[in-house]
């Protein structure tokens, strides 16, 4: 804009002839510019500087006869300068200081903890029944059975205690890879699943038959079990039971 500006000025007001007039008319534009002042302008004063220096006929003089008439218009006028050209989305905009680096990473100091106050993950459980009330490890767990409104814990060795935490809270804490909740009752020890069982039920009214899959487990101590499952669930159920047995496998 600058340019084409200038190029104006020298075919209305050639320099050898009408200089008086061309420099009022450019003190009017240096009242002007400050209006105009964003990015595109300022770049192209740049380009009238420097690329297009010669050929635009803009003089040097003229230029800081606008650029000082720029300054002094806005020093007069204006409280602040920089910030002003801020607030007219200007050339400024786009200059921005680097940032310190502490100020995208400050500083971390670590205090050792207490001894004592470290919290280690939760590894057991907390059962009772009659006979006694004592610490249940996760790897004791048979399975964990909900029954009304109680939580029964079965261990390995056929024991039976009561529990405090839910199904929803127990299976978050089990590791997913050897425990495994079979239904909406039932959180079982994969290492004790032995395999499916097909069952069949005959609708009284209807005479229609449904077929379904229980999956049993158990061993010598707890006796074995049989509950129904999912069907989404079978899959997923089946490719444990082979895994397992692989491990064992190996094992011997």
């Amino acid at each position: 804009m600058i340019h084409h500006t200038i190029r104006i000025l020298d075919v209305l007001y050639p320099w050898e002839k009408k200089r008086s007039e061309r420099v009022g008319l450019q003190l009017v534009l240096a009242v002007l510019l400050p209006c105009w002042l964003n990015k595109k302008l300022v770049e192209g004063l740049f380009i009238a500087f420097g690329q297009d220096f010669e050929k635009s006929g803009f003089m040097r003089f003229e230029i800081w006869v606008i650029f000082f008439g720029m300054l002094i218009y806005n020093f007069l006028y204006k409280d602040n300068y920089m910030e002003w050209l801020k607030n007219e989305n200007s050339y400024f905009d786009d200059i921005r200081l680097p940032a310190p680096v502490m100020a995208e990473a400050p500083a971390t100091i670590l205090l050792p903890a207490p001894v004592g106050s470290i919290s280690s993950p939760q590894d057991a459980f907390w059962g009772k029944n009659s006979l006694n009330e004592r610490r249940i490890g996760f790897d004791e767990i048979a399975w964990i059975r909900s029954q009304e409104s109680k939580r029964w814990l079965i261990t390995l060795q056929g024991e039976r205690f009561e529990i405090g935490e839910t199904l929803d809270e127990a299976i978050r804490i089990l590791n997913p890879g050897n425990y495994y909740r079979i239904n909406r009752d039932y959180i079982v020890n994969c290492g004790i699943m032995i395999g499916f069982s097909y069952c069949s039920e005959r609708n009284k009214e209807s005479g229609n038959i449904t077929y379904y899959k229980d999956l049993k487990f158990g061993n010598e101590q707890t006796g074995v079990e049989a509950r129904r499952i999912p069907k989404d669930k079978e899959r997923a159920l089946r490719n444990l039971i082979h895994k397992n047995r692989d491990e064992k496998r190996n094992d011997l």
